[in-house]
């Protein structure tokens, strides 16, 4: 079996699954703000918390949802 890379991950175009980010508008504010939100090694929870509705899954099939985070930029903090 393949190990999963971002090169190789299936990708949602020309299906009717849809991922929608709930508090949108709390994350557009802090957008807006500048808003920089620490994750380290140790696993920190961000805030605010990522809530998002998956739709158009098949209710019969298993799967695996990822989230990855890169580096703004090439800082250490």
């Amino acid at each position: 079996m393949t190990t999963p890379t971002p090169q190789n991950y299936p990708t949602l175009q020309g299906t009717d699954i849809t991922v929608e980010l709930v508090d949108k508008e709390l994350w557009k504010q802090l957008y807006e703000l500048g808003n920089e939100m620490v994750v380290t090694m140790a696993g920190r929870i961000p805030f605010p918390k990522l809530h998002m509705k998956i739709r158009g899954l098949n209710p019969n099939s298993y799967y695996k949802v990822a989230l990855s985070f890169d580096r703004s930029d090439d800082k250490r903090y």
